[in-house]
């Protein structure tokens, strides 16, 4: 087991799901049945990592998550992908089945007599026996021994490549690190290097939405080797706010490979794709303005500039903007507040993480005429990620599952 399988895949802290109904979507005349879609889907609407998944017979999908991202996968159950119904239930491990399946009588079998009966009988499913005993602590202090190894290494590249006077993760040509290149992560996949690193990053360094948004505007990922987004897929659930991202020298082909982060990164206002084969196609710049409305810089000038619009001088990349200036009330045609609420607005006391959550909110009050209190519901659901949030609320508006009361007029 590679050292990054070590620091996501350890059986104490992972959890097994069955997925069940994707195969009866309108993808399943797809090659794969939709299976890659319907990993990404799972990805984005748990706004969690997928750490490991494997096929059971033709029409079960077995997921491991993290233990602690369980509750955000089973929210998925009853959720449309591709016009199937899903459903998502605990996997249930093969040694686990009734002993009453061996005897007809409802009993234990009888014991053998021979010579080999006090032998332990072997799973099917494995070749040998785990330890017991002594021998099974002595089992699990190694296992352990090897995940803190893992996950130290792995705090160390980024404490070692953080720049906290600009709040910069710089993770450029990581294939080249010493601390890597002499380690057994050199020999891991690419992307369970990168979602180890992200699980890090959300677990022992920056533990709360709150710390990595104060800590963390922008992400450099230059000569990383990158052919699609999806393979650090987990950069827009655990650092969604960032303002600035740095992807050049990498090989992203074509939008198509970038569109697992649509309508992700709402903050995002400079991106750099120089290099990358991605940047060379016209239809690349309209798109992520569509994508990401925040954007004001597009490999390193202004995107007017770069649409040959007039514009003003040049930007240095990474530049912080100007605000955006705020409505001197943002609640004034909204029902359920009264005149003169603060609601949305900055206030000595309140933080950023709860001024922009009530922000996001009114916004998505007013685009779904949601009342508050089931705003708050559909985005704490979705992790306040708005696009995941709305999709959310798309689904169950589509299988008449939101109830008329949620509703409010004059909005």
């Amino acid at each position: 087991m590679s050292l990054a399988s070590r620091v996501t895949n350890g059986n104490d802290s992972t959890h097994q799901i069955a997925v069940k109904g994707w195969t009866s979507s309108k993808l399943s005349s797809n090659k794969d049945q939709g299976l890659e879609s319907l990993l990404v889907f799972l990805e984005k609407k748990a706004g969690r990592p997928l750490l490991q998944h494997r096929r059971a017979g033709q029409t079960v999908l077995i997921i491991t998550v993290n233990s602690h991202d369980k509750d955000r996968f089973y929210h998925l159950n009853g959720f449309t992908f591709a016009g199937a119904t899903l459903v998502l239930e605990e996997a249930r491990p093969p040694g686990n089945r009734s002993h009453n399946q061996n005897s007809s009588d409802g009993r234990y079998p009888h014991q053998s007599h021979n010579n080999h009966s006090s032998q332990p009988q072997s799973s099917p499913f494995s070749s040998q026996q785990p330890p017991r005993g002594p021998r099974a602590q002595q089992h699990h202090r190694q296992n352990d021994s090897a995940t803190s190894e893992a996950e130290n290494l792995i705090i160390s590249i980024i404490r070692a490549r953080y720049n906290a006077a600009d709040k910069h993760l710089v993770l450029n040509a990581l294939a080249a690190d010493p601390l890597i290149t002499g380690s057994e992560l050199v020999n891991s996949p690419p992307d369970k290097v990168w979602k180890s690193i992200f699980a890090m990053c959300e677990r022992s360094v920056w533990e709360t939405p709150s710390k990595r948004r104060e800590s963390v505007t922008s992400v450099s990922l230059r000569d990383d080797h990158i052919t699609s987004v999806k393979e650090i897929l987990n950069l827009s659930s655990v650092f969604p706010t960032i303002q600035n991202l740095d992807l050049a020298g990498n090989q992203i082909p074509s939008l198509e490979e970038m569109r697992f982060w649509k309508n992700q990164f709402r903050e995002l206002e400079h991106l750099i794709l120089t290099g990358n084969p991605v940047a060379a196609d016209p239809n690349t710049l309209p798109t992520l303005l569509k994508w990401y409305p925040k954007l004001k810089m597009y490999n390193g000038e202004p995107v007017a500039q770069v649409a040959q619009v007039p514009a003003g001088p040049a930007v240095t990349p990474f530049a912080n903007p100007s605000p955006i200036p705020q409505q001197p009330e943002p609640t004034a045609s909204h029902p359920e507040f009264p005149p003169g609420s603060t609601f949305g607005l900055p206030q000595e006391g309140k933080s950023m993480e709860q001024l922009q959550r009530e922000q996001m909110g009114l916004q998505f009050s007013f685009e779904t005429r949601l009342k508050m209190q089931w705003v708050e519901n559909c985005l704490t659901a979705n992790n306040w990620d708005y696009a995941a949030a709305i999709r959310n609320f798309q689904d169950l508006r589509t299988a008449n599952q939101i109830p008329p009361e949620a509703y409010i007029t004059g909005v």
